[in-house]
């Protein structure tokens, strides 16, 4: 396959560049006048006649694979007529002469790789091509060389038959990650052959000795090229390399001087085909013409079509060369006329070949009489009652439609027959109409969903296709958002309070402890016995600590849930010392979810709205002394914009806005917004989150002075610390609904 590639592109390459015209180079200084190609004693030889005498000689370098022979003619312009020829002479099959700005290039299209020399004559220049040094260069078949490696060379020093040495083999990544295998020759006439073996390509040099030093195999794979690994060798006075690629890739060779440079290259999935142009994917064909008449070649490519065929006398006396090997006939079809600059026309089954200017001459007369004859054809009324566009949209389709007319394409390519409806509206338009014609009246009448139109039948039948088209049902999005908001909270509380009593009337106390919320709590553990008295109405009571006369209090509270109490007096019970330690934690979780749901046509916005209000007093009214208070909103905005596309999946277009009050005294409100595009599949969900906002308060209470002893400034103070944490989800899944759900 790799092998098809090369030589398509080398095929394709050339008839390209035969193809080139350009204007004479104004600066040059000379001219190819004629080209002679023929042998001598079995050595080829092309001769190439200048206008003015050549001072030195032109530059040359040889490509291994294909094989060609360039050579570079500055500052010169070609007068020959010709820009390929087909000679088949010993081993030179073609060649191509390309002008460029600069120069002139010289292409020998060769058979087989062979050395060549140059000669400068006068107003000539020499090229001789001679396979023979080649042939002996390349040892027999029965030489003990040819079974030995190299690795145990019979002799040191350069071999008896080797011509070159082999300087340097280099390996280098190219800037576009090819890789780039060099050898440096001390003479670099000797024959080279390159070929490809699957995944193996094998450089032989012939004529040659490698040192010991440079017969090694080469790991390259951290180069990041196809290319795995190079083993360089010697078998007799043939030194091969052999380049181990990997993937799909193509290589080529060249010999410039004494440096021979192997390029191998990966070749993309997307240039596969790069010569193969979009639809051009006929039955491969081979054809080699040369200097063949136009007709003949077209005539030959367009009946692989099947289709009936008419050559336009305007192509006659046009003449081709082509050499094209195994490409899609209707590539071929489209190279060769533009070689002829011919064009194409395609009426049914019918295939009319002419000049391409000729062909649009009669395009356009064909539109300026269609025009010619709307401008004359009788005007038609016509009602059209529309089911789901609105009239005032089909009336701005129209207007804006352009129909392009038909059989006006490329070289190439092959339109179908123009419609009439196509002129007059590319008529129309110029006249910004769109599709009506220049008579043509159109009145939309959104409540009656009518749309009334004046104008040519052709046109009017133009419309009628463009409203079958358009006015259908929308298809419809079921939205499902879920909402998710959640939020965690923890407090932390650690603190210690004392209190001094006095006692009280009843004079009597009890040592204890207590776990409660108040000091009668506290008061009832312990020991009772005794404590009991009976009051004024026959009930009793039990001394407390609330009963009694505080002395010292240091203002503070504590915890109400978790506090533990500690009571010590003295032998008298008149003094009492309450001490009270907090210590509490508490966790906060909840998850809020809702679940709403929209359906909406495809392209049209649907909005999803949350709002959480907050009464904020603000103030007192003068007048009357009323409080006043204002409403703040805190609104969740989702708004989704679906779009259905071709292959059933959902486009999105995502806004939300999330408001939150910050300050309930104020109503101080922050607002986070998100706007994205995404791609679901159909029933696909698409999370959005980030949503996140986190808080923390730490609060302490404490005694002045005392709170900040050092030490026991601890039994004077209380912390509480509370962190908050709330995220806000938001989930989207599109559905498509189906017609029989609407």
């Amino acid at each position: 396959m790799h092998k098809s590639w090369l030589k398509l592109t080398a095929a394709v390459a050339g008839l390209i560049c035969s193809s080139i015209a350009l204007a004479a180079d104004p600066t040059a200084t000379n001219a190819i006048e004629k080209v002679h190609v023929a042998t001598e004693s079995n050595v080829l030889v092309v001769r190439v006649d200048l206008a003015n005498e050549v001072t030195t000689k032109p530059g040359s370098w040889s490509v291994v694979e294909p094989p060609r022979i360039v050579l570079d003619f500055p500052a010169t312009e070609n007068k020959t007529g010709k820009t390929a020829s087909a000679v088949a002479v010993a081993d030179l099959k073609s060649f191509n002469i390309v002008q460029t700005e600069q120069m002139t290039r010289l292409v020998l299209n060769l058979y087989r790789t062979a050395q060549y020399t140059i000669e400068a004559q006068g107003k000539t220049v020499v090229i001789r091509v001679d396979k023979r040094a080649q042939n002996d260069a390349t040892p027999a078949a029965s030489s003990p060389r040819n079974e030995q490696m190299t690795g145990k060379s019979p002799a040191r020093g350069v071999l008896a038959d080797a011509v070159s040495t082999i300087r340097d083999i280099g390996f280098r990544r190219g800037e576009d990650g090819q890789a780039l295998i060099t050898v440096d020759l001390s003479d670099g006439s000797v024959p080279v052959d390159v070929r490809r073996d699957g995944d193996l390509l094998k450089v032989e040099i012939r004529g040659t000795e490698l040192p010991d030093r440079l017969r090694l195999r080469r790991d390259v794979n951290d180069f990041a090229t196809p290319v795995t690994t190079v083993t360089s060798q010697a078998v007799g006075n043939i030194t091969r390399v052999d380049v181990s690629a990997r993937g799909s890739w193509f290589h080529q060779a060249n010999m410039s001087g004494n440096q021979l440079t192997v390029e191998v290259k990966q070749i993309p999935q997307s240039d596969l085909n790069k010569l193969v142009q979009a639809g051009q994917q006929g039955q491969k064909v081979s054809i080699n013409f040369f200097d063949a008449e136009s007709t003949m070649i077209l005539r030959t490519l367009a009946e692989i079509s099947g289709k009936n065929v008419m050559i336009d006398p305007s192509l006659a006396g046009r003449r081709v060369t082509v050499l094209l090997d195994n490409i899609p006939y209707d590539q071929a079809l489209d190279i060769v006329m533009a070689q002829a600059n011919a064009g194409m026309r395609v009426r049914g089954e019918i295939i009319l070949f002419g000049d391409r200017a000729i062909l649009q001459r009669r395009d356009q007369e064909t539109a300026d009489e269609l025009v010619r004859a709307n401008e004359t054809a009788p005007i038609v009324s016509e009602t059209f009652t529309l089911s789901y566009i609105k009239p005032s949209e089909m009336v701005a389709l129209i207007r804006a439609n352009i129909a392009a007319p038909a059989g006006q394409g490329a070289a190439g390519a092959a339109p179908a027959a123009q419609a009439p409806g196509a002129a007059l509206a590319a008529a129309a338009q110029a006249n910004g109409g769109g599709m009506l014609s220049s008579r043509g009246v159109m009145s939309p009448h959104d409540p009656t969903k009518k749309l009334f139109i004046r104008d040519t039948a052709a046109v009017i039948e133009s419309v009628r296709e463009i409203i079958r088209e358009v006015d259908i049902p929308q298809k419809q999005v079921m939205i499902e958002a879920r909402i998710v908001e959640a939020s965690t909270g923890f407090t932390n509380s650690l603190g210690i309070r004392m209190k001094l009593f006095q006692a009280d009337q009843l004079g009597r106390r009890t040592p204890g402890f207590g776990i409660g919320s108040s000091d009668s709590a506290r008061a009832a553990f312990g020991t009772t016995a005794g404590l009991t008295n009976t009051d004024s109405f026959g009930g009793t009571s039990t001394p407390t600590l609330a009963r009694s006369t505080e002395v010292f209090n240091p203002g503070y509270a504590l915890s109400a849930t978790t506090n533990f109490g500690l009571m010590l007096f003295n032998s008298a019970a008149t003094r009492l010392l309450s001490l009270e330690l907090a210590a509490a934690e508490n966790d906060l979780k909840n998850k809020t979810v809702s679940a709403p749901k929209v359906l909406t046509m495809d392209r049209k916005p649907a909005t999803i709205n949350n709002t959480q209000q907050v009464t904020i007093l603000t103030g007192v009214n003068a007048t009357t002394g009323l409080p006043i208070f204002q409403t703040f909103s805190a609104p969740l905005n989702l708004t989704v914009t679906p779009s259905i596309n071709p292959d059933n999946r959902i486009s999105l277009e995502l806004a939300i806005a999330k408001g939150t009050i910050t300050n309930a005294t104020t109503g101080s409100l922050d607002t986070n917004t998100v706007t994205t595009s995404v791609i679901v599949e159909n029933g696909g969900t698409v999370a959005i989150g980030g949503f996140t906002r986190e808080g923390e308060n730490v609060s302490q209470d404490r005694l002045p002075f005392f709170g900040d002893l050092p030490y026991v400034g601890f039994l004077f103070k209380t912390t509480q610390t509370t962190k908050s944490r709330s995220e806000l989800l938001v989930f989207i899944t599109p559905k498509i609904v189906g017609d029989d759900k609407i």
